[in-house]
């Protein structure tokens, strides 16, 4: 159940940005990261990982977005959340302490915190959730490379038409321009006509 506190920010994102607003699903999230955190800090004095990582991601999310007034589109901002949850996971393992582990020690006796068995079992599940992000990512960049490849279509197919419809309107205005003048040098009286053939 603790672990559900560790990801309940995320829960809280993903819920304010689809009932509310992006910015509203950003400081939800920090709201909740936050208070995760001092309940956490108040309990054991200590801080976790993800926690921790999670207070990070938001607090520079949120306001990036604040001062800068940048617009998210919804897949960016998940991109930008997922890849930064998926940096937690990889710092956790980096230094050695998978962010499972923590929460994991909380539920089992002091005495196997390191039998390499209990290491090895929170390693593999961390990188499951590891390979679980990564895999969301990379979703989400096929996904933005699509749309952007979907934009340059649709701006080159409309700059195509416009340039077609300049170059008929351009053939049109000159045939125009010549039968108006086809139909004045058929006023024109013989000597007239005689004398524009000289010049």
């Amino acid at each position: 159940m603790n672990i559900f506190f560790g990801f309940a920010p995320y829960i809280a994102f993903f819920l304010f940005m689809q009932v509310v607003s992006i910015d509203a699903g950003l400081w939800a999230a920090l709201t909740v990261a936050v208070l995760n955190a001092g309940r956490d800090w108040v309990r054991s004095g200590s801080l976790k990982v993800l926690e921790l990582g999670t207070v990070f991601l938001f607090g520079a999310l949120a306001s990036f977005t604040s001062v800068e007034h940048w617009e998210w589109t919804v897949m960016a901002v998940r991109l930008a959340v997922d890849a930064g949850l998926l940096a937690i996971v990889l710092i956790s393992l980096a230094i050695g302490r998978p962010f499972t582990l923590q929460y994991a020690r909380e539920r089992v006796p002091e005495q196997y915190w390191h039998a390499p068995l209990f290491l090895t079992i929170n390693r593999r599940i961390t990188w499951c959730l590891r390979n679980a992000s990564r895999g969301t990512c990379c979703r989400r960049l096929r996904a933005c490379g699509a749309m952007v490849a979907r934009y340059r279509g649709y701006n080159l197919r409309a700059r195509s038409g416009s340039q077609v419809h300049r170059e008929v309107s351009g053939a049109r205005a000159q045939k125009g321009g010549d039968c108006r003048g086809l139909r004045a040098q058929s006023r024109l009286t013989p000597s007239e006509a005689s004398f524009r053939a000289i010049l």
